[in-house]
């Protein structure tokens, strides 16, 4: 049970860390085309 909710907590963080990635990337080639 442990191991199963530890799985599914490292998914959400790495779900959340694309999407900040995607976010900043988005972010950085709207600031180049201002």
């Amino acid at each position: 049970m442990v191991i199963k909710f530890l799985t599914i907590k490292i998914k959400f963080v790495l779900i959340y860390w694309v999407c900040v990635q995607q976010n900043m990337y988005k972010a950085r080639s709207n600031s180049m085309l201002i």
